[in-house]
């Protein structure tokens, strides 16, 4: 038996464990994690978000560029009034490279989804709150509100949510 399991919190948890107890525990939603546990899963989930957009970043930069300076050609030798730009002006594997970023983007951000809302409802539970709280994110300008909630220190009221 695991001395802390997951539902159970643990209070100081390191990085490491705190992705491991996020990742194993996608599927629990009853129970609490600590305040520790729910920031170094969101660090963990902002980095991972973070490296794939400066990839994609990378990825893309050269493509703008290259099509910035074929825009400015085109406008200062005269050759047309108006600017058709396309796919036909970026080298052919990139636009390959951009589509399998973005698949696996999305694939990633889709894994990372429900652990995500697993340790936020369990952190919510920490803090005495229903799991519900957590639909907060999806209305506009109360976001802020749900980050603030997810922020509370742990109450003993949580306990009720122990499985």
């Amino acid at each position: 038996m695991e001395r802390h399991p997951t539902g159970s919190p643990w209070p100081g948890v390191g990085a490491g464990a705190a992705f491991v107890r996020a990742v194993r525990g996608w599927s629990t939603f009853h129970g609490r994690a600590s305040r520790a546990e729910f920031w170094w899963w969101t660090f963990w989930s902002a980095l991972v978000s973070a490296v794939l957009a400066g990839i994609a970043s990378a990825l893309v930069l050269p493509d703008l560029v290259g099509l910035v300076e074929v825009a400015r050609s085109s406008m200062v030798d005269g050759t047309g009034s108006t600017l058709a730009v396309g796919y036909q002006d970026v080298p052919a594997g990139t636009a390959t490279a951009e589509t399998v970023l973005t698949v696996f983007s999305s694939v990633v951000g889709l894994a990372m989804l429900l652990p995500t809302v697993a340790v936020s409802v369990r952190r919510l539970h920490d803090t005495g709150r229903s799991g519900w709280w957590t639909v907060l994110w999806f209305v506009p300008f109360l976001q802020i509100v749900a980050w603030v909630l997810l922020a509370d220190r742990s109450n003993p009221a949580g306990e009720r949510f122990d499985a």
